[in-house]
């Protein structure tokens, strides 16, 4: 099952040294356990993979002074991380589930806005089962998440290393609003609710167009009351349609063929909020 963990906001969160709660929530049973958080990301759980690391809006730091009376930051504190790319959204969920029942184990992967990154944490751990290569054909990590958020990236990084995944799965700095970067080498490009504002939505289409043209795939997943989505979905078909491409819908996940997975290039995933298994 897929476990998350996140830092509790609030201030009565505080553990009996006075320092942070992280919550492990068991996404399968909906249990949940608090537990202090550690200073090392290595121990900070007995927790069955692939998880990730999550944060709430604001990270509390420890209140346990060190032997020369100094208050050490835990590895996940920050001053104002950004709480839409440090949460885990059931578009995610749903993202990592498809990930793992569907995808090729041969393909490499690119997550865009990642936040912490559970769809690239699932399709790093199906990696390194051994029914595929480790590395990409040109010898890069097999998994790539990105964002722009860095807080973002070091809650991937740290996940990735207790998780013994850090040689398949790498992370990036990546700004969807810009098409001057050079994209990442993937064979399949995935992105879930990462339309934040009108601004990235139209960018995350000119990505999709871009990956699209170097014979790739790409996985968009979002939530049906997404206001967003529709700028995506509308600046994507007026592109696809210039380039000679056929319109595209958002497509309820059950009604997903298996062999559209293989078959299609651009799948546009419809994600019931309701509808998605915490699993």
């Amino acid at each position: 099952s897929y476990v998350a963990i996140s830092t509790l906001a609030s201030i009565g969160a505080i553990g009996a040294d006075g320092g942070p709660l992280i919550k492990q929530q068991c996404l399968g049973r909906r249990r949940t356990q608090d537990v202090p958080a550690p200073a090392d990301p290595a121990s900070a759980s007995s927790i069955s993979p692939p998880f990730c690391f999550s944060a709430d809006a604001f990270i509390l730091p420890t209140n346990s002074p060190d032997d020369e009376g100094r208050h050490a930051e835990t590895p996940l504190a920050a001053a104002t991380p950004n709480f839409l790319a440090t949460q885990v959204w059931p578009s995610a969920r749903a993202a990592a589930t498809v990930i793992e029942q569907r995808s090729d184990p041969s393909w490499s992967i690119c997550e865009f806005g990642c936040g912490p990154g559970l769809p690239s944490i699932v399709a790093a751990a199906t990696r390194a089962t051994g029914t595929c290569s480790t590395g990409s054909a040109d010898g890069g990590a097999s998994v790539i998440a990105t964002d722009y958020d860095d807080f973002a990236l070091r809650l991937v990084d740290a996940a990735a290393r207790e998780q013994g995944l850090e040689s398949i799965l790498s992370t990036q700095v990546f700004d969807l609003t810009c098409t001057e970067t050079e994209l990442p080498k993937a064979d399949l490009f995935v992105m879930s609710d990462v339309f934040e504002c009108s601004e990235v939505a139209v960018g995350a289409a000119k990505q999709t167009l871009r990956a699209l043209d170097l014979g790739k795939r790409a996985w968009i997943f979002a939530q049906s009351d997404r206001a967003q989505r529709e700028i995506y979905r509308a600046h994507l078909n007026d592109l696809l349609q210039e380039s000679g491409r056929i319109a595209v819908e958002w497509t309820e996940m059950a009604r997903q063929r298996v062999e559209d997975y293989a078959d299609e290039p651009l799948m546009l995933f419809d994600v019931d909020e309701t509808k998605v298994e915490y699993c």
